[in-house]
């Protein structure tokens, strides 16, 4: 949050936490203030990022009171772009949006936000599009991985936001009784690496246990699919699970496509294989 010092209520202190120096010391409205200082808040003071590592005290009400806030505070490196780096060599554009909903009892499908629609069933009009999106992700693991098997760079795939357009007739009822549906999750919550991304669930989200441990999710729209991943780290079947998958394939004219490895499966022999490698 930007500081721009001028006239104000509470006089404000900020410490360097390295070596106890005065950076600023100057009045401050407690509205132009964060109303809390929680673990992880920044400041900026001209055109540096500080992070706050302590203040006394912690919130509004008490500092506006006293009439006095201390604040030690850390510069935050700021990190070339050739030093980051990726452990996955593309992610999709178009993430479930998260909306408010009570999750407390309830079966709720946990995944990281990286995660979505990295495996997803497309439909195989849409060839053209997978084709330019997996050259791209090629292209990454050809020029942007380093020796470590990170990247330098990754792609973001944009060009297939509805990779069931033209399936109208798959509705969730139906991919539940394709896949042989066991166990229903009430909703899916996305989380990133620092934690839960937002309260609640993904917006029109669905989530269930299939065939040989398989499970599907994705979202639906008037109960009609309108994106579908899976997830085979928990399948114990595979020829279960590649039985089912290979029939939905088959019946609606789709490809399964891993996005991360750069492959797309069309029968239920590669399903099968597809199985035996990820679980090595």
């Amino acid at each position: 949050m930007p500081f721009g010092f001028g006239n104000s209520k509470v006089q404000l202190t900020v410490i360097n936490a390295d070596d106890g120096k005065i950076i600023v010391k100057a009045a401050q409205r407690p509205e132009d203030i964060p109303e809390r200082f929680d673990k992880f808040t920044t400041i900026h003071l001209g055109e540096q990022e500080f992070q706050v590592v302590e203040a006394d005290p912690l919130d509004r009400l008490s500092y506006t009171k006293s009439g006095k806030l201390m604040l030690k505070v850390r510069q935050v490196e700021t990190m070339s772009t050739e030093d980051i780096l990726f452990s996955l060599p593309t992610i999709c554009d178009y993430i479930g949006v998260m909306v408010p909903a009570e999750t407390t009892g309830k079966h709720v499908f946990e995944m990281h936000e990286d995660d979505w629609r990295q495996v997803e069933m497309i439909s195989k009009s849409l060839s053209r599009n997978i084709d330019e999106e997996l050259a791209s992700i090629t292209e990454i693991y050809a020029e942007k991985r380093n020796p470590s098997g990170f990247f330098h760079e990754l792609h973001v795939r944009s060009l297939i936001k509805d990779p069931l357009i033209e399936n109208s007739i798959l509705t969730l009822s139906r991919l539940k009784s394709q896949l042989k549906s066991t166990t229903t999750f009430d909703g899916i919550g996305l989380r990133t690496s620092a934690g839960p991304s937002g309260d609640g669930l993904v917006e029109n989200g669905f989530a269930f246990e299939a065939a040989g441990g398989l499970i599907a999710y994705g979202q639906v729209s008037n109960d009609v699919c309108t994106s579908i991943g899976i997830t085979g780290a928990h399948v114990d079947d595979p020829k279960q699970a590649s039985t089912a998958l290979a029939s939905l394939i088959d019946d609606f004219d789709l490809v399964l496509v891993d996005w991360c490895r750069a492959s797309t499966i069309t029968s239920q022999a590669q399903i099968e294989l597809y199985f035996e490698y990820i679980h090595g």
